[in-house]
C-alpha cells in the first residue's frame, strides 16, 4: 500500500494526476476498464480527471469503458446517484464523444434490484474478463469503515452477501439507500485501487487500515485493501 501525501488544496488534482497517468499506460495496451465513485471522489476528483482526460489522444480515448464501483437504486439520473455526480463533471460527455463505453448499472428498462444485480454482474464481469491487467478503481472510504456500497453489517449477513457468493457484484438494503455495489471479489479483481480519503473523520479509519491491529471484516470492510496488491491511497492526513 502506496501512501501519497498532499494538502487538502491539490490531493485531487494529483489524484486525478496519478489516474491519467495510469490511464494512459492501460489504454495504450488495449480496452480498458475505469470504475468511479460517487462521494468526495465524484465531486472533486472527477471533475479534474475529465479536464485532464482532454489531454489523452482521441484513438486511445476509444479504449476507455467506464463504469461504477458502487450505486443507489432507483430510476436513472435521481437525486441521490452516484451517476448524476459523474455526469454533472463533464467526463461521460467526454468518453462518448471519443468513442469510449459508459457502463451504467442503472437503467430504466429494470425496474427491480434483481433485474438490476443481474444485469450490471453480467457486465462487468464481462469487461473483467476482456480489460484484464488494466482495469482501475477509484474509492472513498467512509469514517466507519465501508468503501464502495459495502458497509458494516452483522457478520452473518456480510458473509451471505459478500464471502459466499462468487459474484462481483451485489445488491441489497442497507440502512440508508438499497445498495449495488463491487464485492470484495470484485475489488480483488481490480488491477490498481485508488483511495481517495480527505478529512479529520479519515484519520482513525486510516489509521486502522495501514495498523496491525486485527478486525473483522464485517465490520471494517476497508479492510479488504490490506489484502489488495496494487493500492494507492491520496490523503491529507500523515499516518
Amino acid at each position: 500500500m502506496t501512501f501519497h501525501h498532499h494538502s487538502s488544496e491539490t490531493i485531487a488534482q494529483h489524484a486525478a494526476q496519478f489516474i491519467i497517468q495510469e490511464l494512459r499506460i492501460y489504454l495504450a495496451s488495449g480496452k480498458s476498464l475505469l470504475l468511479l465513485s460517487g462521494g468526495s471522489v465524484g465531486k472533486q476528483v472527477v471533475p479534474v480527471l475529465a479536464r485532464l482526460l482532454l489531454e489523452i489522444p482521441q484513438e486511445l480515448v476509444a479504449n476507455l469503458t467506464l463504469g461504477l464501483v458502487d450505486e443507489r437504486f432507483g430510476l436513472p439520473r435521481h437525486g441521490d446517484s452516484n451517476m448524476l455526480v459523474i455526469k454533472k463533471s463533464g467526463l461521460v460527455e467526454i468518453i462518448a464523444r471519443n468513442g469510449g463505453v459508459v457502463a451504467w448499472p442503472l437503467n430504466a428498462d429494470l425496474l427491480t434490484i434483481e433485474t438490476t444485480v443481474k444485469a450490471y454482474n453480467s457486465q462487468i464481469t464481462r469487461l473483467f474478463n476482456s480489460c484484464k491487467g488494466r482495469i482501475l478503481g477509484v474509492f472513498g472510504i467512509g469514517a466507519d469503515g465501508h468503501t464502495a456500497g459495502i458497509k458494516p453489517l452483522a457478520e452473518i449477513s456480510y458473509k451471505q452477501l459478500f464471502v459466499s457468493s462468487p459474484a462481483l457484484v451485489v445488491g441489497y438494503r442497507a440502512e440508508d439507500y438499497e445498495r449495488i455495489t463491487l464485492t470484495p471479489v470484485g475489488i480483488s479483481k481490480i488491477t490498481t485501487a485508488v483511495i481517495y480519503a480527505t478529512g479529520e473523520q479519515k484519520q482513525a479509519v486510516l489509521e486502522k487500515l495501514v495498523g496491525q491491529t486485527e478486525f473483522n471484516e464485517h465490520e471494517f470492510p476497508s479492510g479488504v485493501f490490506k489484502q489488495h496488491q496494487n493500492v494507492h491511497v491520496f490523503t491529507d492526513k500523515l499516518v
